[in-house]
């Protein structure tokens, strides 16, 4: 395995590597996402570079661009929530600023977006820092969950390659790990795409934590012969109820593991749950290239003349989930409560820092409060 970085220079690139999963993770999506409205607006400032003026119908030409950017971005994975909801963050304080633009006296000059395009900047810096505070508080929280001598297995791959840093579920195994626990890890191959023995299988043998890696099929033969004590996995969306979309072959665990008796846990960033979902019939699921079933590389492994169907998730119920390990605790059943507490202080959170961000950058940079009659002219996104 080689480990390399790509460079994306527009917000289409960056939408094109989301698609592709070249970025893949729902807190890497996340992140990713957020940078590509900065890129977004980065490339209308480079565009109007050299005009030397700019006016209401520039703002509203410069709201447009991002709205499309906004757009592109949100449909190049449907099923990740932390996509959405790093677009509409950013869309957010957006918002916030050009209504302080337009009652300023910075509409008029070319000084109004240096300053949103720094200030989107800054939100996107900030949510990938959040992103490695919260990995930590997440491998903290679960590794509570794991004793010594557990059996713990893991499908699909959650560690730092899917996120800015850290991981979401293989954080708990790595801090339990860490922690001096006797663990034994197994990976899930995780067919199609064979993320677990590729992805996950590298970033364990590098912090030489010993594992197995075993094909998908082997789950119910681990738990029934008392190999496997917990399960944790990650996740991609999080219905109001509990319901769980995540790579494909996590309901079958989960199913398997409540049959057995074995505690099933989502390790999950507040991020991640969809709060305006209420269960999972409303969650879309994403289907993938047959490609992907057919070949591995370029190498084919299936009859050519077969029909595929490759859902790339599927959906657990809530009723198969013991418990969801987030930044602010272990969340128990009832899950709409528990879950709903814990969305409710994150955006308070959020919001708070929103706003004292605006209101640093916005005297920092001479966007100043005026009348609050100022026509918009539009610019609305």
């Amino acid at each position: 395995q080689q480990f390399g970085t790509v460079r994306c220079h527009t917000y289409q690139d960056m939408a094109h590597h989301i698609q592709t999963m070249t970025i893949r993770g729902a807190p890497a999506i996340g992140a990713a996402a957020a940078y590509g409205m900065a890129l977004a607006a980065l490339q209308f400032q480079k565009q109007q570079k050299g005009s030397g003026t700019s006016t209401n119908n520039t703002l509203t030409e410069f709201v447009q661009f991002m709205k499309m950017a906004k757009s592109t971005l949100d449909a190049s994975r449907p099923t990740a929530v932390n996509l959405v909801w790093a677009t509409n963050r950013m869309q957010n304080i957006l918002n916030e600023c050009v209504k302080l633009v337009l009652q300023s006296s910075t509409a008029a000059s070319s000084q109004w977006l240096r300053d949103l395009t720094q200030i989107l900047l800054t939100e996107a810096h900030n949510v990938a820092q959040e992103d490695i505070d919260i990995c930590a508080r997440l491998g903290i929280n679960g590794s509570t969950l794991i004793e010594s001598g557990n059996g713990v297995l893991h499908h699909c791959n959650t560690g730092s390659l899917a996120a800015v840093c850290g991981g979401t579920a293989l954080s708990a195994i790595t801090c339990a790990y860490y922690e001096g626990k006797d663990i034994r890890v197994y990976v899930d191959e995780t067919r199609p795409r064979l993320q677990g023995s590729r992805l996950t299988s590298w970033e364990l043998s590098r912090m030489r934590i010993a594992h197995k890696i075993v094909v998908d099929g082997c789950v119910a033969h681990l738990l029934s012969h008392g190999l496997i004590q917990c399960v944790i996995v990650g996740c991609d969306r999080v219905a109001r109820n509990g319901d769980t979309a995540n790579k494909i072959g996590t309901h079958t665990a989960a199913v398997v593991a409540h049959e057995y008796g074995i505690p099933f846990y989502i390790s999950c960033p507040v991020s991640t749950i969809d709060a305006e979902c209420t269960d999972g019939s409303q969650i879309v699921i994403e289907e993938r290239s047959h490609a992907e079933i057919k070949q591995i590389g370029s190498v084919c492994v299936a009859n050519a003349d077969s029909d595929c169907f490759n859902p790339a998730f599927d959906v657990t119920p809530h009723k198969f989930i013991t418990a969801f390990i987030t930044e602010y605790g272990i969340c128990y059943p009832p899950f709409t409560k528990s879950l709903g507490q814990a969305v409710k202080q994150h955006r308070q959170e959020t919001h708070q820092r929103q706003r004292e961000m605006v209101r640093k950058l916005s005297i920092r940079n001479g966007i100043h409060h005026g009348n609050s009659n100022t026509r918009t002219n539009g610019a609305k996104l």
